[in-house]
Parts: structure tokens; C-alpha cells; sequence
């Protein structure tokens, strides 16, 4: 027994020795631990102390005195950069990361990739042509400044007044430049650039001709009721759209500061797949990486729901009042960037007819269609009475006159005129765009939202734009196969699919319909637009002008129209024609000769 209790002491003596060298063992290693720590907070806080001497006015007048006795003779601001190497040598982490940054701005160039929400804020159109006289007044009296001082002088007073923050504010800036690059967003590029990018001052200046015009026929349209208005002593017809019709289809995106007409067959697709992208913030490569299905299902709010209620600032405070009504829509049309584009009047109401009722389209065959086939048509037979498949050009201009000259009719905003749907002398717009200027005017528009893209994008555009219209053409009436052959044959249905390639300068008109293929093709919408697209691409590499086919099928058209009905289309669509600077009576209208039977499509 006491054998074991002689054990069970020495044990827990061995074990008190143990615990003592541990806990002896830790304290020491806790204690080095402690003085290391100790030693870096000591040489941190000398590097700080050295750092901020160097900063005084007294060190930088010393710095600046070595350099020059090194025969490193600096203006102030390289001098003052030289100073600062210290801190940017401290900062060698969040220079990397910014050159990173730049690196991919490069990738990004050659293939675009942007996402809305990571660029700059909107900001307004026209404060930003008043900035660079501004700012080039106050550069140039800033270098006066400077020359006719001592540099020494100016160095020792721009230190001594200088704050720590004005130095992180100045190096920020700095690190900016670097980061950018030559990629910043800029009011106007150099010569060198000009081939790569657009002259933004030049296309800022075609915007203030148009408006200068608009105004002036505007104030015409004003004072019609006691004076003639236009060159023939006849008032100007404005259409049948009221101020409640426009509210309800003028688009706004407040956010954004931006108001967007979209007048149809302008161009209308494109920016509703650009303006979902603003939208919704998505990262996109260009703006046909959203299916025009999904931009229009998407909701808009438009000038009624500004009507509804509009929430403002009051002055510089945080305070906000609620307008309504119309002060509400004037307050916002005072603060947000307006667009539009509109379209040479024949060529627009061609496009329509082409790709409405030529084309095949059962949904406007049987709610346009039918109803000019009814009125104006003779002896019409009961199946075109029944499709509306067969409407021919100029019963198609006889409709437009007659739904202009009464709003009893069917009307449709596609053969409308632009102004009716814009409205543009009750709003100021800033930007007129056109589609015969579709690219420039893009680029101005996209340099309100911080973008300064390059030409080559913009043809890459285009291109996207044509293979999105042939696979669109080709797509859409497939999917309405039993509602077409109903009405029309399915090679019939077909071959005006091609005849409108041919019409839009897609397909050489020269080339044939590929009937032999027909069989190989006629069920499968992909195959056709194989042969489509290899028909495209026979046509680019000829050296065949396609704006000269356009033209021709222009002529063509409207040759076919009785002179009489043409002399109505354009009393009717002369403000148009005035407002937006189109000529009324161009020759390839009503001198040009038909050379093409542009509708014929029979084998």
C-alpha cells in the first residue's frame, strides 16, 4: 500500500516539473514573439517620420536642391512627381493591379466586351460642349503663371500650400492617366487617331445644323394658322398624333437621364437590344447578343408615367417635391439628353411595304392587307379579300394617302411619318440622328453614356446587323408556315424572301432563286440561311456597288406609282422632307425609269 502511494507522489511531482518547463518554455517564445513585434512598429513608425519630414516645405526645398546640384534641372510638376517616387514605390501592389486593369481594356478594344453599369455617370450633352473653352482658358493662365516666376519660388510656395490630401488627390490623378491610357473618354480625338476614331466636334457640329433647321421650320408650323407655311402657300399637314399619343410612346430611362423616340423602320431594333443592355446593366459585345424577342418584352416607361408623378430636388438640398401633369414632363425634359432618328420618307415607306406585306407576314396580310385589298381594289378575288397576301405597291402608297388624310382609317405606326411620331417642335431634341448617317450618329449618342468606340466596332456592327436581318427574315416566316401556305405557296413564300434580300442590297440581284436546292432547303430554316449567307458573301467580295441595287430597286418601285399619287405622298410627308433636310422631289423618285421588275418573283 504504501508502495503505491510512494509511486503516485513521485509521478505527480514529475508531472509539476513538466508543467513548469512547458509553461516557462511558452513565456519565453510569448516574449520574443512580443519584441519582434515590438522592433517592426519601431521601424515603421521611423519610416513614417522620415516619410513626413521629407514632405515639409523645408525637405522638399532640399530635395529639390540635390537634384539641381545633379545637374536634374525639373519644372515644378516633374519635379513635384520626382518627390513623390517614395510613396508610389510604397504603393507597388495597387500599381500592379491598375496595369492589370489596363491590360484588359486592350483585350477588351479588340473585342469589345462593356457592361453599362462600370462606366461613367450620364452626364449632360450640353454642358459638355461648353467644357474645353473652360478649361483651355484656364491652362493656358495657369502656364503663364508659371513661366514668368522663378521655378525654385513657385516649387517652395506650391509645397508650402499643399496638404497631404491635395498630394493623394494628385497622385490619384496620376495613377488615372496611367490606368486609362490612351482609351479615356475624350470630347474630340487627334489627327493620328482619326482614322480609328470619330471626330466627336465634327459630329457635334452636323447636330447643330439640324437643330438650327428644326427650329426654323418649327417656327413655321407655329405660325401657320396666319401665315402660309411652307414655299407653296399651303399650311403643313402634321398628322392625327395628339400630346396624350406621344406621352405613351416617347421611351424614358430615368436613371439614366435619357429620352428615346422610337420612330419604326429607323433603326428601332437596334436600340431596343442598346437600351435593354442600359438597362439591365448586362455585360454584352455588341447589341446583337440580345434577341430582339426579349428587348421588346421588356418594360419601358414612357412620358405618361413621367406625367404621373415626377420626384425633384429642390435647389441644393436634400428636400423633394412631387410634380404632375405637364410642369412635370417640361422639368424632366430640361434635365435628360433627347433622341431621335428618323429616315429618308421613300425609302422608309418601301422598307415598310418590303418587310410588312411583301414579305411574308400574316399578321399585317390580315390586318393591313385585307383592308386595302377591300377599298382599293376594283375586283378583288375572294382569296385576296380572305390572305390580304397579294397588295401591290402602289395600292400600298394609295393607303398611306388615305390614312393620312383621315384618322378614321386603319393607321399604323410603320407607314406614318416620323414627326407625326416624334412630335420634335414640342420636343427639343438634342441628337437627330439618320439612318444615311446611322454610324456617326451612333457614336455620338454612345459618347453621351462615357463610350468612345472605334470604327472598326461600328463595322463589325454592321455586319452583325445584316447577318441578324437575313436570319431574321428567314426565321420568322418559317415559323408561320401553316398560317402562309394557306394563302401562297411555300416556293412563292420563299422566293419573295429572296427578292427581299435582293431589295435591302443583301443578295446580288442578278443571282437567282437555287429552286434546284429548294427541295434541300424548304423545311429547314437553317439551311436556307446557309444558302442565304453564302449568297451574301459571294456579293461582298464582287466589287459590285450594293447602294446602287438599293437605289435601283428604289426607282423601280416607285415607278410603278401614278404621278398624281405620288405629288399627294409628298404634300403629305413635306414636313419630313423640310424638317429633317431631305429633298422632296429627289430624280431617282420622279425622274427614274423602271430597269427592274423589283416585285416580279414568277419563275
Amino acid at each position: 500500500m504504501m508502495a503505491k502511494r510512494t509511486r503516485r507522489c513521485a509521478g505527480l511531482r514529475s508531472l509539476k516539473r513538466a508543467c513548469r518547463l512547458l509553461f516557462w518554455r511558452v513565456c519565453t517564445r510569448r516574449s520574443q514573439q512580443v519584441l519582434a513585434v515590438c522592433i517592426v512598429i519601431g521601424l515603421f513608425l521611423t519610416s513614417i517620420a522620415s516619410i513626413s519630414v521629407a514632405f515639409t516645405p523645408s525637405g522638399l526645398a532640399e530635395r529639390y536642391r540635390a537634384l539641381q546640384t545633379q545637374g536634374s534641372m525639373l519644372t515644378a510638376d516633374n519635379w513635384l512627381q520626382s518627390v513623390s517616387e517614395s510613396r508610389l514605390t510604397m504603393k507597388k501592389e495597387r500599381l500592379t493591379v491598375n496595369v492589370a486593369k489596363k491590360t484588359s481594356v486592350r483585350i477588351n478594344e479588340r473585342n469589345p466586351s462593356w457592361n453599362m453599369k462600370e462606366r461613367k455617370p450620364f452626364w449632360n450633352f450640353k454642358e459638355r460642349m461648353t467644357t474645353p473653352a473652360v478649361s483651355t482658358t484656364t491652362t493656358t493662365t495657369t502656364t503663364t503663371t508659371t513661366t514668368t516666376e522663378d521655378p525654385l519660388t513657385v516649387a517652395i510656395s506650391q509645397a508650402a500650400a499643399m496638404t497631404v490630401g491635395d498630394m493623394e488627390q494628385r497622385l490619384g490623378q496620376l495613377r488615372d492617366k496611367i490606368r486609362r491610357g490612351k482609351f479615356a473618354i475624350k470630347s474630340t480625338q487627334s489627327e493620328t487617331n482619326s482614322s480609328v476614331f470619330f471626330h466627336l466636334s465634327d459630329l457635334a457640329a452636323v447636330q447643330l445644323n439640324r437643330s438650327r433647321r428644326l427650329l426654323e421650320v418649327c417656327e413655321k408650323v407655329r405660325n401657320q394658322s396666319r401665315a402660309p407655311s411652307n414655299s407653296e402657300g399651303k399650311p403643313y399637314h402634321q398628322g392625327w398624333g395628339t400630346k396624350n399619343k406621344l406621352w405613351r410612346l416617347v421611351e424614358v430611362y430615368i436613371p439614366q437621364h435619357f429620352l428615346f423616340c422610337p420612330a419604326l423602320k429607323v433603326g428601332s431594333t437596334f436600340w431596343r437590344r442598346l437600351l435593354y443592355a442600359l438597362q439591365t446593366g448586362r455585360s454584352i459585345a455588341s447589341p446583337y447578343d440580345i434577341t430582339i424577342k426579349k428587348a421588346l418584352e421588356t418594360p419601358h416607361q414612357h412620358l405618361s408615367d413621367v406625367a404621373v408623378g415626377l420626384k425633384m430636388r429642390v435647389g441644393d438640398s436634400s428636400m423633394t417635391e412631387t410634380l404632375t401633369g405637364d410642369v412635370a414632363v417640361q422639368r424632366f425634359l430640361d434635365v435628360v439628353t433627347k433622341v431621335m432618328f428618323t429616315r429618308q420618307p421613300y425609302s422608309k415607306l418601301l422598307s415598310a411595304y418590303v418587310d410588312k406585306l411583301y414579305s411574308p407576314n400574316p399578321f399585317f396580310w390580315g390586318k393591313i392587307g385585307r383592308h386595302i385589298v377591300r377599298k382599293f381594289r376594283s375586283r378583288p378575288s375572294a382569296k385576296s379579300v380572305a390572305c390580304g397576301h397579294d397588295v401591290t405597291f402602289p395600292e400600298f402608297v394609295k393607303y398611306v394617302i388615305e390614312s393620312q388624310r383621315s384618322d378614321k382609317g386603319k393607321r399604323d405606326e410603320h407607314f406614318m411619318p416620323v414627326y407625326e411620331q416624334c412630335k420634335p417642335c414640342d420636343i427639343p431634341y438634342d441628337i437627330i440622328g439618320k439612318i444615311e448617317s446611322f454610324k456617326t450618329d451612333v457614336a455620338l449618342v454612345m459618347s453621351e453614356f462615357g463610350f468612345n468606340l472605334s470604327q472598326s466596332t461600328f463595322d463589325s456592327w454592321l455586319q452583325l446587323s445584316e447577318v441578324d436581318a437575313i436570319s431574321d427574315s428567314i426565321t420568322s416566316p418559317y415559323g408561320w408556315r401553316r398560317h402562309i401556305v394557306k394563302c401562297l405557296s411555300w416556293e412563292e413564300a420563299n422566293r419573295r424572301i429572296w427578292r427581299k434580300m435582293q431589295i435591302r442590297g443583301i443578295i446580288d440581284k442578278k443571282e437567282e432563286f437555287p429552286r434546284r436546292n429548294f427541295s434541300h432547303f424548304s423545311y429547314s430554316p437553317s439551311k436556307f440561311t446557309q444558302v442565304v449567307q453564302e449568297s451574301w458573301d459571294r456579293f461582298k467580295r464582287r466589287n459590285t456597288s450594293r447602294s446602287a441595287q438599293k437605289t435601283e430597286a428604289l426607282t423601280s418601285a416607285y415607278s410603278l406609282v401614278p404621278k398624281e399619287d405620288l405629288e399627294l405622298l409628298r404634300e403629305y410627308y413635306l414636313l419630313d422632307f423640310d424638317i429633317f433636310g431631305y429633298p422632296s422631289r429627289p430624280d431617282s423618285v420622279f425622274s427614274g425609269r423602271k430597269t427592274w421588275d423589283v416585285f416580279n418573283v414568277s419563275s
